[in-house]
C-alpha cells in the first residue's frame, strides 16, 4: 500500500474534480515487491517509485524542514494592529517578529532586540519572508506579511502534504521546466 500511495497518491485525482486527469499509473507491485526482497539498496528502489520531479524532491525536503520548525516553535502569533510598520516606527510584537523571522531562517539567529522598534535589521528579515512568500518585498510590516506569518506551521505542513499529494498525480511524461 505504501509503495502504491508513493507512486500514484493515497487519493484519486478524479474523486477530487472530474476535469483532473487519470490518477498516474498503476505499479504492479509483485515484480516490484519480489525485486525488493533481493534488492542491496531498498531505499534506492523505492525512490524509484517517487515521481521524478525535481520539485518533489524539493517539497519533501520542504515538508521535512517544516516538521522540524515544528518542534521549535513555541506556537503564538503576532498580535498586529493593522497599521504599517516602518523602519523606526514604535512596534510592541519586536521579540515575537523577531523570533519568528530567526525561525524561518529571514534574520540572523544572534539578533537581539534591544527595544521595541521596528528596526532596519527586522526590516531586513521582514523583506527576505516577503520575498519568500510571493510578497512585495518591501520590508515594510504590513497586515498581508503579519496574515503569512501567523500561519501555523501545522498548516504549512498541510499544505506541504497536499502539494505532495498533487505531484504523485502527475503522470512521469509531463514536462517540468
Amino acid at each position: 500500500r505504501y509503495l502504491s500511495d508513493l507512486h500514484g497518491g493515497r487519493v484519486n485525482p478524479k474523486l477530487i474534480h472530474a476535469a483532473i486527469g487519470p490518477a498516474n499509473s498503476h505499479l504492479n507491485l509483485v515484480p516490484l515487491l519480489l525485486q525488493l526482497i533481493v534488492a542491496p539498496d531498498v531505499d534506492g528502489e523505492i525512490q524509484k517509485v517517487e515521481p521524478p520531479f525535481p520539485a518533489y524532491g524539493r517539497t519533501l525536503a520542504a515538508l521535512n524542514h517544516y516538521l522540524q520548525l515544528a518542534k521549535l516553535d513555541r506556537g503564538g502569533s503576532l498580535h498586529f494592529s493593522g497599521k504599517v510598520v516602518r523602519v523606526g516606527d514604535p512596534f510592541p510584537e519586536t521579540t515575537r517578529l523577531a523570533e519568528r523571522l530567526r525561525l524561518f531562517g529571514d534574520l540572523r539567529s544572534d539578533f537581539t532586540i534591544t527595544e521595541s522598534v521596528y528596526s532596519r535589521e527586522l526590516s531586513e528579515g521582514v523583506k527576505h519572508f516577503q520575498q519568500r512568500h510571493g510578497l512585495l518585498a518591501a520590508g515594510l510590516l504590513d497586515q498581508k506579511t503579519a496574515n503569512a506569518l501567523n500561519v501555523p506551521l501545522r498548516r504549512r505542513i498541510e499544505q506541504l502534504n497536499l502539494t505532495l499529494e498533487r505531484w504523485r498525480w502527475v503522470l512521469p511524461s509531463f514536462s517540468v521546466p
